[in-house]
């Protein structure tokens, strides 16, 4: 697949192997000082600008946990486990489906319309970050020609906050500048890219699980329904069964046991893919919830404290598609965790009387596995569903609002009582 190429090859190319071999990676750490040391200045000498200080703050925050990231990633292999995830495929024996051919073609088909599919996922996950990317390196660009934003003396309209010193207040020196965030910044959003399409396509893939076992147990539920008919004449009659009877039933009864068998390797194999889904995207999803959380409550305290009409519908606009980022992780996560309950109804659909000891047995055995919740829970704190999401997201969002008008309402001291007001709605939000 080409955005697992791509993520191989990024990964190889911002890998620490030897000083000779890790002329990227090196790079990266320089320009990583540079922009920093730089933005560090600016906010010490532009510390009255609330606005702008705590935008710098909030991407420097960023910044380390991209740097801390890069260097997670030369220790961990949680990349390529995902990797290796998203490019496995379920195991087919062709021998299997002698006789039933149209089962074969119906399973490949599956598994070509999944390819397909995760095709389609990762080039608009890729036009999204492509997009991102122009937008966030020129952002302030864009402010600076379309307003009336002043940015002299302390910055120009870099991707972050600059500070420039009078001596070197020349075009070349900003280009220099404007040149260093630019890289920065695009290979920050590269690492983002990297982390959101592989647990995108990693659960993707595990959903994909899902539904090939739902198949395989409608297909065994519908073929089998009547499997040992000819046991029951045979018992109940007391005659012998023909030739051609003998032999129907022991091609059912190796059918059978050959589409259990499938089955239990499907089931086995689901299980063992999301583990590793979990064992692997616990740090990737936290950073992407942390990331998220962090930005939208700098956005919205941003837009509360601003009286530019024109900034305030920009954090707005900013403020929602990053909620609407946020909400798309935690419903990947609903979606696996909605598949608990169709698992379990599944297996209760399964025909199981009359069949051998050795399927009621197995059939139990996965009845009492499906009691156990798939649920993606990131180090166990909490659970991507769509109540985390309330808890995560809009529960402290709010507060982040409140507090913010407390502010507002004690710098002007125009609401008396706001202290009051406040303190019961934020002790309502948090029960």
């Amino acid at each position: 697949m080409e955005s697992t190429s791509f993520c191989k090859r990024y990964i190889d190319l911002m890998r620490y192997d030897k000083l000779h071999n890790s002329l990227p990676f090196l790079s990266f750490i320089a320009v990583f000082l540079i922009v920093v040391a730089n933005v560090l200045v600016a906010v010490y000498i532009d510390h009255e600008d609330a606005e702008r200080t705590l935008i710098a703050l909030d991407d420097l925050i960023l910044l380390f946990i991209m740097l801390f990231n890069a260097i997670r990633r030369n220790v961990r292999n949680d990349c390529r486990n995902l990797i290796e995830l998203i490019e496995d495929e379920f195991d087919v024996d062709r021998r299997e489906f002698d006789g039933r051919e149209d089962k074969l073609m119906r399973l490949e088909k599956y598994l070509e319309n999944n390819r397909i599919h995760l095709r389609e996922v990762a080039k608009s996950i890729s036009r999204f970050f492509a997009i991102i990317c122009v937008l966030t390196v020129n952002k302030n660009m864009a402010t600076y020609f379309f307003t009336s934003v002043d940015y002299e003396p302390t910055s120009w309209p870099t991707a972050q906050l600059t500070y420039h010193p009078p001596q070197f207040n020349s075009l070349l020196f900003f280009l220099y500048l404007y040149f260093l965030h630019g890289l920065l910044i695009t290979i920050f959003v590269l690492d983002a890219f990297t982390i959101i399409i592989l647990v995108c396509l990693s659960t993707e893939k595990i959903l994909s699980d899902f539904q090939m076992l739902y198949t395989f147990l409608a297909d065994l539920a519908c073929d089998y329904a009547d499997t040992d008919h000819l046991s029951n004449i045979m018992s109940s009659s007391g005659r012998d069964l023909t030739k051609q009877q003998v032999c129907l039933l022991k091609q059912s009864a190796y059918y059978l046991r050959k589409d259990m068998g499938r089955i239990v390797h499907c089931h086995q194999n689901l299980i063992k893919n999301f583990k590793t889904l979990v064992h692997n995207s616990e740090f990737e999803h936290s950073v992407i919830v942390v990331t998220m959380v962090l930005y939208s409550c700098t956005v919205a305290y941003s837009m509360l404290m601003s009286n530019d009409i024109l900034k305030k519908v920009t954090f707005a606009a900013i403020f929602g598609i990053m909620n609407i980022c946020m909400f798309l992780v935690f419903f990947n996560g609903q979606r696996i965790f909605n598949q608990n309950d169709v698992l379990r109804q599944t297996l209760a659909e399964v025909p199981w009387i009359d069949k051998p000891y050795w399927f009621k047995q197995t059939l139990h055995i996965m009845m009492t596995r499906a009691h156990i919740d798939f649920e993606l829970r990131p180090f166990g704190i909490y659970i991507l569903n769509y109540v985390a999401f309330k808890d995560v997201s809009i529960q402290y969002i709010c507060i982040c609002f409140i507090y913010a008008y407390e502010y507002i309402y004690i710098v002007s001291n125009t609401l008396k009582t706001s202290w009051f007001k406040c303190d019961l709605l934020v002790n309502f939000l948090t029960i």
